[in-house]
């Protein structure tokens, strides 16, 4: 299957700047696929402006999907398992629901070239969208079916870039 790496994209400075409420060890666990020390239904807060755009998918500080993304994904993947957070503005009354899919990072390794490995084969072949765990940090990708339906229903905040994956 062809893959898309989910990125930030150059239009997303009016997203909303997220701060993740679990101290250093934990923010840096999440960051690094370790949902465990998010609760079934969180709450985060954000700092926003007058401009301030939610759109459906984010991918930075973690993935997050509105239920438009959400449900997508599900016509693709109906056993990820996710979960709710909540997003504050800071004194605004803001409150956007947002969704953590809990994907399993699979360990993988960039190379200078732009090629990702990865070791998983069986997961790689199976899943519409991965979380891939490098040196570097978490890189989403999202197969290219999944990139079309999200695309015919104008789904916000997608910005990609060509990656070649190698299947060990």
């Amino acid at each position: 299957m062809k893959y898309f790496m989910l990125v930030r994209g150059k239009d997303d400075t009016h997203n909303p700047h997220i701060i993740l409420p679990y101290g250093v060890k934990g923010n840096m666990g999440i960051r690094n696929g370790d949902y465990r020390v998010a609760e079934r239904v969180s709450t985060w807060e954000i700092r926003e402006s007058g401009m301030t755009f939610f759109p459906d998918v984010m991918v930075e500080p973690v993935l997050l999907v509105k239920d438009r993304a959400r449900k997508v994904i599900q016509l693709f993947a109906p056993k990820i398992k996710y979960k709710q957070v909540i997003l504050l503005g800071n004194g605004t009354g803001t409150a956007e629901l947002y969704y953590l899919p809990l994907l399993f990072p699979l360990d993988g390794k960039q190379e200078g070239d732009g090629r990702l490995r990865i070791g998983q084969c069986r997961a790689v072949e199976d899943s519409p969208i991965l979380s891939v765990r490098t040196d570097e940090n978490l890189k989403i990708l999202a197969g290219v079916e999944l990139m079309e339906a999200w695309l015919r229903r104008k789904v916000t905040g997608i910005a990609v870039r060509n990656i070649n994956i190698v299947v060990e």
